[in-house]
């Protein structure tokens, strides 16, 4: 109960600290943004790898120059991070990244799932990156806010974020649910997958370059030489970085037995819908 109350009065802490790093909902984008029919949307939760995708779609859209994190804004904007009025001035058809929960309003969404334990670590590591909870949080006490949703009241908890997208839209043609770990496993055939499914040319070496660029070693330096310039990590503790090892099963190694069996008791469903084995053994591949 002393954890729960300590999370609950913490919440308003994280929404300041997320608000200044651009990851608060803004009156004149995120939910209140224009949508137009022939918008393409990324849309994840939190920490499951929307930045890649995104690097990894505007490699292969713009292969007269390299996505950088100074021009991914324009390439693939965050709709909780521009107004309105900037979205609207974009070229259509619009490619733009969201984190929200289900909307009925997006024409045509690729939904990007990542396995919450590991989503649990690498969102622990942002928040503390952002200065929103101590680097020193135990990692117990974190779980109980993510377990709740009480870390980002906007978005919910990992399980009803998923749900509301697949209970809506899970077996239509307008959403492509892709996970995390087949990305990682097998990327410039996902990436041609989701290119088909938005419309965007593609061959197999253009998919090989956009690969090529948008390695997670690449991204990090590219953080590491842009983070003064680029506003949402500005300000951060740059001893953190917000591109992480980008691996597969890290939250079934570092959270202990105790913490994986409450993410599993509470979302095994959806875990076990999704391929994710509720146990420590690697998910199932989607070619499996």
């Amino acid at each position: 109960m002393i954890r729960q109350r300590l999370v609950q009065a913490a919440a308003p802490i994280v929404q300041q600290g997320l608000g200044r790093v651009g990851l608060r909902v803004a009156l004149t984008g995120g939910r209140a943004a224009t949508i137009l029919d022939d918008d393409r949307l990324i849309v994840s939760y939190p920490r499951s790898g929307n930045t890649w995708l995104s690097f990894l779609l505007t490699n292969l859209m713009h292969p007269e120059e390299p996505t950088t994190f100074l021009n991914l804004d324009h390439r693939c904007p965050d709709i909780h991070q521009r107004s309105n009025r900037y979205l609207l001035q974009l070229p259509r058809p619009r490619l733009m990244k969201s984190h929200e929960p289900f909307d009925g309003r997006y024409p045509r969404v690729v939904y990007l799932v990542r396995d919450p334990r590991d989503v649990a670590l690498s969102y622990h590591r942002f928040l503390a990156k952002v200065r929103v909870i101590e680097k020193t949080m135990p990692l117990p006490d974190f779980i109980d806010g993510f377990l709740t949703g009480a870390w980002d009241a906007d978005r919910g908890a990992w399980g009803e974020h998923v749900g509301s997208w697949l209970g809506a839209r899970g077996s239509g043609d307008a959403m492509l649910t892709l996970r995390y770990e087949d990305l990682h496993h097998s990327p410039e055939q996902q990436l041609a997958r989701v290119a088909e499914f938005l419309g965007i040319p593609n061959s197999p070496e253009a998919c090989a370059r956009a690969v090529s660029l948008a390695t997670p070693e690449r991204m990090r330096e590219l953080e590491a030489i842009e983070t003064r310039r680029v506003r949402e990590l500005k300000d951060t503790r740059t001893e953190i970085p917000f591109i992480g090892a980008a691996e597969v099963g890290v939250g079934r190694v570092e959270l202990d037995a105790r913490d994986q069996a409450r993410i599993v008791e509470r979302w095994r469903g959806t875990l076990e819908e999704l391929g994710y084995e509720p146990s420590g053994r690697a998910p199932r591949r989607a070619d499996e």
